[in-house]
């Protein structure tokens, strides 16, 4: 499945602080699309990884995060402008 994640921390100190790591946390998971924006491909047990690392980081009284589930037929009708079609990442093979 694809995660489409976007979120929206306050541009304070301790905001700053949890951005930066949401970001660099996001950026073990997916691809960075625009200012806080990710595209994800996940399995479902990496998303519940993902879902609860993200719970422990934000405070849910500041922050927002929206997490969009995106099935391959809606990935397949994804219309994009100046930017690549979300692509599931290629197997690694050691």
């Amino acid at each position: 499945m694809l995660y489409l994640i976007i979120y929206d921390v306050p541009a304070t100190k301790a905001g700053n602080k949890r951005r930066t790591r949401l970001f660099d946390l996001l950026s073990g998971y997916g691809k960075w699309r625009q200012f806080s924006v990710f595209e994800c491909f996940l399995s479902v047990k990496q998303f519940a990884k993902l879902q609860t690392a993200m719970e422990k980081l934000i405070k849910l009284d500041e922050d927002a995060i929206c997490i969009y589930v995106l099935d391959e037929n809606t990935v397949q009708r994804t219309i994009t402008y100046g930017t690549p079609q979300p692509e599931k990442p290629g197997s690694i093979i050691i």
